[in-house]
């Protein structure tokens, strides 16, 4: 399950980037449902406005995430989990959003053809300017 979480931000980080792709199958490996709509909106709209997005090299902050319920068929997953890429205009490179932030988040995940993917990611509370959510 934690894994599927790792996923689902690898694809949505790898979509971001120039780039951006929204119809990335690496979403509808980790994604489904609202969780996979709301990446796709994000990344449609990126495209829109003619962005992409920059991450570091080594994230700013750590990420941190257990496992807090969990059936046969569905789980919830709580962490803490760090932005830190920078928003750039794709046609001149001009930094549009760089602040860095936490959240504290729940993943609520299913069990898709035994395949967990997350169906549903809710942010709990954010930290501006934060690297963690302590």
């Amino acid at each position: 399950m934690l894994d599927a979480v790792d996923g689902y931000w690898r694809a949505i980080r790898t979509a971001s980037t120039d780039p951006v792709d929204p119809a990335s199958p690496e979403l509808d490996r980790f994604a489904s449902g609202d969780a996979r709509a709301v990446a796709v909106d994000y990344l449609e709209g990126l495209v829109s406005r003619g962005q992409a997005v920059r991450y570091p090299s080594q994230p700013v902050g750590p990420v941190s995430r257990e496992i807090i319920e969990r059936s046969a068929t569905s789980a919830s997953v709580r962490g803490c989990e760090v932005y830190d890429g920078a928003v750039y205009l794709v046609a001149d490179g001009t930094v549009v959003a760089d602040a860095v932030e936490a959240a504290s988040v729940r993943f609520e995940l299913v069990l898709v053809d035994g395949q967990w993917k997350v169906a549903v990611n809710r942010t709990l509370a954010s930290y501006p300017g934060q690297a963690s959510c302590d």
